[in-house]
């Protein structure tokens, strides 16, 4: 569902015009399993809710709600539809809060703990309370001997994710009960087997809140096993959570984290790039005469600059994507050869209307990259919650699992 804000009758900035907020759905009826042993999946039911949203940005580059100003006195705020049916109840206008770090969240605390020693509590991904999306519904996995619940032989739904949880926004939502006031770890069990050199990330909401700043943030590198995240600090100290005693609820949203940045840097750098295309297009034509000199240096000697400036940006893009992922993937490539070929442009004016095709084709390689890039893939298998000096047993498998495991399935 698609909003449009105005604030005293004018779009206060980008972004404004696409606020999305997302419907509910669940399960719609209870797994039933077939004569053969094999669960069906239930079809996806809306749920009809209130819920409230903050504004905020669709792209997943930053996850902090917008900023409204407004002047002091009487002011009009309008909301125009863009697309799907939604009732509002209310409009809250709060003052700007930032999200305090882990160590300012940790201090607000109460002292004392009576969960430390809780055992830990399972909720399963294929459980999960709420979905923003039909398509996030529970799939069955039987590749890994360690996916719970495991079944080689028969179809068990036991994981939800996959190729459907890529888009920003997007979120998945549990149910569950602490039995005590107190400090508690949580562990993510997950899978990022989609693409190799990237990274997955998901914020964490509790109760509708991100607790701490650590938590806008968590990534899952590439793995085709399932990896199980403590969640913790650069030095491995994991987080402690304080829960009332009661029922809470975790969220986990796509998000893109620390690729928004280089991501958005690439959207601005096609922008550049096809107006560069355009103004050499204008004396060139569509396929230029590589036998005459159309003496681009003097015609568009600006042009010819910027060729150079975007070149150095594209690739400070590349060693910026290195850096956060480490690793060099083919993701990123595309970017990688404009800077190359832009460089060459700038030393050798007259080589552009030799490979002017394929500069194009680049161009449009580079959007590919971009909207693979945005895809944010992810398997949860189950998410642990348990008393801070209680212990979350490995998921790596042992040897002898994966010769079982590999045995079974021809059986």
């Amino acid at each position: 569902m698609e909003r449009i804000v105005y604030i005293n009758g004018e779009l206060p900035f980008d972004g404004a015009d696409t606020l999305v907020f997302s419907r509910i759905w669940h399960d719609g009826a209870e797994i039933e399993t077939d004569n053969r042993g094999n669960q069906i999946r239930p079809s996806q039911k809306e749920v009809f809710a209130w819920q409230t949203a903050f504004c905020k940005s669709d792209t997943g580059y930053v996850v902090e709600p917008y900023c409204f100003y407004f002047k002091q006195g009487a002011n009009t705020l309008t909301l125009e539809a863009s697309t799907e049916p939604m009732a509002i109840r209310a409009v809250t206008l709060k003052s700007v809060r930032k999200n305090v770090d882990y160590k300012a969240y940790k201090a607000k605390q109460p002292a004392s703990s009576s969960a430390d020693n809780i055992e830990v509590i399972k909720l399963q991904g294929e459980n999960s309370a709420r979905r923003s999306d039909p398509s996030l519904f529970a799939k069955a996995d039987r590749a890994s001997p360690i996916t719970e619940p495991y079944n080689v032989k028969a179809i068990t739904l036991n994981y939800i994710g996959g190729d459907s949880w890529k888009s920003a926004g997007q979120w998945i939502e549990w149910d569950f009960t602490a039995p005590a006031d107190g400090f508690y770890k949580i562990a993510v069990k997950g899978r990022q087997m989609y693409q190799r050199g990237s990274i997955s990330t998901r914020s964490l909401y509790i109760d509708g809140e991100i607790p701490f700043t650590e938590m806008n943030a968590i990534d899952f590198y590439y793995s085709s096993e399932w990896q199980q995240q403590i969640l913790s600090d650069k030095d491995g100290t994991p987080y402690e959570f304080f829960f009332k005693k009661g029922n809470h609820t975790l969220r986990l949203e796509v998000t893109m984290g620390g690729l928004g940045p280089i991501v958005n840097d690439i959207e601005d750098s096609i922008y550049r790039l096809n107006e560069i295309y355009r103004t050499i297009r204008v004396l060139t034509g569509v396929n230029p005469d590589v036998n005459r000199d159309y003496n681009l240096e003097q015609v568009y000697p600006d042009t010819i600059e910027a060729m150079n400036i975007e070149s150095r940006r594209l690739y400070k893009v590349v060693d910026d994507y290195v850096a956060y992922t480490g690793e060099k993937s083919d993701k990123i490539a595309s970017a990688q050869t404009l800077a190359v070929q832009l460089e060459e442009f700038y030393k050798k004016p007259y080589k552009i209307t030799q490979a002017f095709q394929t500069f194009k084709e680049n161009i449009t390689a580079l959007g590919t990259s971009l909207l693979d890039l945005t895809e944010s893939k992810l398997d949860i298998d189950c998410i642990s919650v348990a008393g801070r000096n209680a212990d979350i047993p490995k998921v790596k498998p042992s040897g002898f699992k994966k010769v079982a495991h590999s045995i079974n399935s021809f059986i």
